[in-house]
This record gives C-alpha cells, structure tokens and sequence, in this order.
C-alpha cells in the first residue's frame, strides 16, 4: 500500500471526510465501543423500527458527549423518545389540511356553479318581463315592467 504524507494528515483527513458526511455516521470498535463519530450523529434523528408486541415504532435517537474529569475518553450517552404518536398525529394533521383544501376548492365550483345558475334564472325572469312589456298596451303598465325588469337585471349582475 502507497502512503502519502505524515500518518497524521491521513487521521485529519479521514476526520475531516467524516465530518463532512450529511448523514450520522460513527465508528464503533471491537468491543462496540463509540470510537468516532460525526456532528451529525450528535444531533436527533428518527428511525422506524419493529418492536417485539408493540409493532411499528418511530424513534427519536439524539447523542451527547458526557466528558467528565479524570476520564481518559469522553463517553456518549444516547437517548431514544418514542415519537409514533406524534407522528402519526402529524400525519392526520396533513391529511385532513389536505382534504379542507380540496372541499374548500369544491366549495368555490359549486358558488361559482349557483351564481351562474341565479343569474341565468333571472335573465330568464327579465326575458319574460320585456316580452310582457311589449305586450301591453298600456304606457304606465309597460314602464313598470320595464322598470322591474331593470332591477332583476341589477340583482343579476
């Protein structure tokens, strides 16, 4: 095997690449003790797991660093929070913001479908009106046809 450089850059760089990885990533030993680990991995992610006569579990896992005095290497302590209710709860949330949108957008059709409705039925109305207007023969009998039809037209429009 070809080595370049001091071993010491190579243990900075293999640090350093570690670091840079998005996801939590940690290095255990032979005795699955916590060598290394990255940011990332101190910080909370979830994860699914099958749990033994529970079922489907979401769980939180987050890490921390306990360095105390006198200890040759700091320890990790790791804690895990059940958060399938929460969300499950979530998920009902979006589904039902999801289904008010879509009802809210039916809704908005079906005014806009009885607003045309509403109108057509008055023109219908203020077709009548002028046909009776020109009908009669009286002058006052057709002004006050005229005129209601006028205002059937305003409420359609």
């Amino acid at each position: 095997m070809q080595q370049f450089g001091d071993p010491n850059d190579a243990k900075r760089l293999a640090l350093a690449i570690g670091e840079s990885i998005p996801e939590p990533f940690f290095v255990l030993d032979s005795h699955m003790r916590l060598v290394a680990a990255n940011a990332t991995f101190f910080e909370a992610f979830e994860f699914d797991r099958d749990v033994a006569k529970i079922g489907r579990r979401t769980l939180l896992m987050s890490a921390r660093t306990v360095d105390y005095g006198g200890s040759s290497a700091p320890n990790t302590l790791l804690a895990f929070r059940d958060i399938t209710e929460a969300r499950r709860a979530e998920a009902e949330k979006q589904a039902l913001l999801e289904r008010t949108e879509e009802l809210l957008v039916q809704q908005h059709v079906l005014f806009q479908e009885m607003q045309h409705r509403v109108a057509n039925s008055l023109q219908i109305i203020a077709s009548i009106l002028m046909l009776k207007a020109c009908a009669v023969t009286s002058e006052e009998s057709r002004r006050h046809l005229e005129d209601a039809r006028q205002r059937v037209m305003s409420v359609a429009a």
